[in-house]
């Protein structure tokens, strides 16, 4: 039967002897009976999960003694292979119960042989014994004059432990009022500078833009700025459209602007929302002032925009 290695670029196989000296190969954990030690080597492989997954593993899968700790194969400490990413493999673990069990046991054992071995006399005559020899020996100055020197050490490294402590605090504090102070100028410079008003399609800015564009004017409305400020003052006569001050979500806007607005619709069909990111207003706003200005001039302004005469 041939064996080959289930692992990614390894090229481990029984029909070349010369390649595997030293190695043989050791079956896959099967998934129905050990289905978690299957899954780690199948993830340690590091093959696409369409090649290699838990399906696809029979007896005839296995994995060379290249990609283990031990030159073996699987021990107690390392019963995984060696992750193809390069990943640290961990040693495994016993069981909890099975770790602590026997050696609480023997910690237990141990204490009832040294308690039976060493007392042999009733627990009342040994508290009796304990308590007169320790009475009649009493503290030697010696063991005062150690008790008093370690009672200091412990006293001069708390002391020190609280400087310390002290120390890092106040430095805290003096980096976060620093911090403090500096973020209250930066705060004061921003609120001191004046607003940038950003305004949106207009007439002046299209008559500035015709210095560098000739005929813009022209194009957007298909009049001259004459015949357009003739043709505002005809409409004014008639009553251009006033904003309603009750209205939310209209933008106020001048009647010329309206009037202009009105004609770049009619004359190259902009869309609503593309006159709205012109003039810089709401797509509402846009609906409401067209259909405002086109039930006024009603078809002759379409006429105008059209062609150039009503």
């Amino acid at each position: 039967m041939v064996k080959t290695c289930a692992w990614g670029r390894c090229n481990s196989d029984t029909r070349r002897p010369e390649r595997i000296q030293g190695v043989h190969f050791i079956p896959f954990p099967k998934p129905k009976t050990q289905k978690d030690r299957c899954l780690r080597w199948i993830k340690a492989c590091g093959r696409p999960h369409y090649q290699l997954n838990e399906s696809r593993i029979n007896r005839h899968t296995f994995a060379c003694t290249k990609h283990f700790v031990d030159p073996s194969g699987p021990t107690e400490e390392y019963p995984d292979p060696i992750p193809s990413d390069g990943s640290n493999i961990r040693k495994s673990r016993r069981h909890w119960r099975e770790r602590s069990g026997p050696y609480h046991n023997i910690q237990q054992n141990s204490h009832t042989t040294t308690a039976s071995d060493t007392c042999t006399t009733s627990p009342k005559e040994c508290i009796d014994e304990i308590g007169e020899s320790s009475l009649d020996r009493g503290p030697t100055p010696a063991e005062n004059c150690f008790e008093g020197l370690s009672l200091l050490a412990d006293s001069c490294q708390i002391d020190h432990l609280m400087q310390k402590k002290l120390q890092e605090t106040e430095e805290k504090l003096h980096h976060q009022t620093v911090l403090n102070q500096h973020l209250n100028l930066q705060l004061s410079t921003v609120r001191n500078q004046p607003e940038v008003q950003i305004e949106g399609l207009n007439i002046e800015k299209i008559i500035q833009q015709e210095k560098k564009i000739t005929g813009l004017f022209f194009y957007y409305t298909n009049l001259k700025h004459s015949t357009f400020v003739t043709l505002y003052n005809i409409l004014t006569e008639q009553q251009m459209p006033v904003f309603p001050k009750k209205r939310k979500g209209v933008k106020t806007m001048k009647p010329e602007t309206q009037l202009l607005l009105t004609l770049m619709r009619l004359r190259h069909n902009f869309g609503l929302k593309d006159l709205a990111a012109r003039f810089l207003i709401s797509t509402q706003s846009a609906v409401f002032y067209f259909l405002l200005v086109y039930s006024i001039a009603g078809e002759g302004l379409y006429k105008i925009a059209r062609w150039g005469h009503p």
